[in-house]
């Protein structure tokens, strides 16, 4: 490669500065472009079995892939909403929040059906539940901190269970791995 510098009254570069800015360049395209090209994993939570079916022509739309369970490899809980950006508690709601990923309101997969693309996702994202509060915003908060609730705290659970016996909506093995996720240690 050549030292050409270009002059002009306000450009002083040589080639090699434009090759590296260049490669710089392409480099802050690809990163941007990352994010969009991951696979996005969907679990649902107290949809219609036509909202299903929609989430499946979504998935089907923009490759994305549909489970049953909240898991480290989940990107979205898309949940039933009671009010706008409002939502039970569900035992996916739960895990999801423990998981640190996104709850969304159904009308994202709605919106990006008919818009045929991918919207941004914070604009649908739940802000409240129909127990606590209507805008306590626990799910942005735990999506966007990472540090689990209970860390630094130990907890011992004392819940009485027979084999397949279930103590409100967690089994046993489920209320240990949720408080385990959130950080905390079992004693």
């Amino acid at each position: 490669v050549s030292n050409t510098n270009y002059q002009n009254s306000d450009i002083d570069i040589s080639d090699s500065e434009i090759i590296e800015r260049k490669s710089s360049i392409s480099n802050l395209s690809l990163s941007k472009s990352h994010k969009s090209l991951r696979t996005l994993v969907l679990v649902c939570s107290s949809l219609t079995r036509q909202q299903t079916s929609q989430v499946e022509l979504f998935c089907s739309r923009f490759s994305a892939r549909l489970s049953n369970q909240i898991d480290e490899t989940t990107t979205h809980l898309i949940a039933s909403e009671v009010e706008q950006r409002v939502c039970c508690l569900t035992k996916k709601v739960f895990f999801a929040v423990a998981y640190h990923q996104y709850v969304i309101g159904y009308q994202w997969i709605e919106e990006c059906l008919n818009k045929q693309c991918l919207l941004n996702e914070d604009s649908y994202e739940i802000l409240g539940d129909a127990s606590l509060s209507s805008e306590h915003n626990g799910m942005n908060r735990s999506r966007l901190i990472h540090q689990p609730i209970f860390q630094s705290y130990s907890y011992a659970i004392a819940v009485e269970c027979s084999i397949g016996c279930q103590q409100g909506m967690f089994t046993r093995q489920e209320l240990e791995q949720l408080v385990q996720l959130s950080g905390a240690i079992l004693l």
